[in-house]
C-alpha cells in the first residue's frame, strides 16, 4: 500500500540543522497517485509528534480508519521516522480467515502467518504480484521505486510492519521481521 514514503525530519535530526517536515515532493513512490487530501495531509503530518493521528483525522479513533480512501501514517524504524501516503486498503483484517504467530524456522523471533478469504486472496494477488514484478529491487532492473514494494500492515491508523514483497501473496502468507530482521518477539 505504501504510495510514498518520506523520512520525517526534526531538529535533533542529525542530518539538518533545522527543522523540516518532508513533502510529497521529495519524497519516493508515485505522487501523482494521491488525492489532493492525501497529499496535504501528507505534508502536515510531522511523526515525532506523538499527536499527530488527532491533528489529521480528529480525536476518535474511528476516524483513523479509512477503509474507502487513501490514508497517511508513520513507522519508526530503527530510531527514525518514515512517513507513508496509503492507497486505499485492498484487504481488510475481516478478509483474514486467520492469524498466528509462529516461532521463525529460519532464525530467532517469531513470524506472523496468516491466510486471506478467497475473494479478497484474488486483490491481493493482483497487487503483491505487481509489486514482486516491478518494484522489488532484487528482481527489478528499471530504476522503478522500491518503495512501492512495500505492503503496509496498519492497526489502528498506526504502521506496524512494512514488510517488502518479494513474491505475490494469494491465499496464504507469511511477514518476517520485527526488530533488526531478527524476529517478532511475541
Amino acid at each position: 500500500w505504501a504510495a510514498r514514503r518520506t523520512r520525517s525530519q526534526t531538529a535533533s535530526c542529525s542530518r539538518t540543522r533545522t527543522a523540516r517536515l518532508s513533502k510529497t515532493t521529495n519524497g519516493a513512490g508515485d505522487a501523482a497517485a494521491l488525492t489532493a487530501q492525501t497529499v496535504s495531509e501528507f505534508n502536515a503530518v510531522n511523526c515525532a509528534d506523538p499527536h499527530w493521528q488527532s491533528k489529521i483525522y480528529g480525536s476518535n479513533p474511528n476516524g483513523w480508519f479509512r477503509e474507502h480512501q487513501q490514508a497517511v501514517s508513520c513507522q519508526k524504524v530503527g530510531g527514525e521516522w518514515f512517513k507513508y501516503a496509503m492507497a486505499t486498503p485492498v484487504i481488510l483484517g475481516t478478509d483474514l480467515s486467520s492469524v498466528n504467530a509462529e516461532v521463525n524456522p529460519n532464525g530467532a523471533g517469531y513470524i506472523v502467518a496468516f491466510d486471506v478469504k478467497s475473494g479478497p486472496a484474488t486483490k491481493l494477488g493482483k497487487l503483491t504480484e505487481t509489486q514482486a514484478t516491478q518494484y522489488d529491487p532484487n528482481i527489478t532492473t528499471s530504476g522503478a521505486d522500491s518503495s512501492l514494494s512495500r505492503l503496509a500492515v496498519v492497526l489502528d491508523g498506526q504502521i506496524q510492519s512494512s514488510p517488502q514483497v518479494t513474491s505475490q501473496i494469494t491465499t496464504s502468507g507469511e511477514i518476517n521481521g520485527g526488530s533488526a530482521n531478527s524476529g517478532f518477539t511475541q
